[in-house]
């Protein structure tokens, strides 16, 4: 059996030399598209969300890959490069733009705890959720840094913006309304 065949239990982490090879393995030409994405760029929204991997925007939204139009970076905040995809996406047609923050988010993990204070991103997490309590939960954190990313895309955007959160734990996105 192939090092990529090899069947791991969910949960389980691979081997570093078995994900080194799968990598490897993809790099040199052993993949393929899961799909033929040839042809006009149509996705039908724009998603701001968090580089966490457990977060895939096309599996929580149930999309086919090229349905949606991705922006990731750390914590889900936005900066002019941000912006400037986002731009991009309306000019594909993208009527939408949602912020999908998600639970168990590390980035504002990082600004609650204070040990990501070097971070340009944790800063500007710290900045969204200044007026917080001091003693307020990670929870409340990542809906505050939701709401003002929301808040400043609709300060910089034409189009409709919507949060959500995403939890990893039930597969269920809450809508902040």
């Amino acid at each position: 059996m192939a090092i990529h065949e090899t069947v791991l239990k969910v949960g389980t982490p691979w081997p570093s030399s078995a994900r080194d090879s799968v990598i490897l393995g993809m790099l040199s030409g052993g993949s393929r598209p899961a799909a033929d994405l040839r042809g006009p760029r149509r996705p039908s929204a724009a998603i701001l969300t968090c580089v966490d991997e457990r977060v895939v925007p096309e599996t929580i939204f149930g999309c086919a890959p090229g349905g949606l139009y991705s922006v990731r970076l750390a914590g889900h905040v936005v900066t002019p490069e941000v912006v400037s995809s986002l731009e991009i996406a309306l000019g594909l047609g993208c009527r939408l733009v949602v912020v999908l923050g998600h639970t168990d988010c590390s980035a504002v993990r990082l600004e609650r705890e204070h040990t990501g204070d070097h971070f340009a991103i944790v800063q500007r997490i710290r900045w969204a959720t200044r007026s917080l309590p001091w003693r307020a939960t990670l929870e409340e954190a990542i809906e505050a840094n939701v709401r003002a990313s929301v808040a400043e895309l609709r300060d910089r955007l034409r189009v409709r913006i919507v949060g959500g959160i995403y939890d990893l734990t039930t597969g269920e996105v809450r809508s902040l309304g």
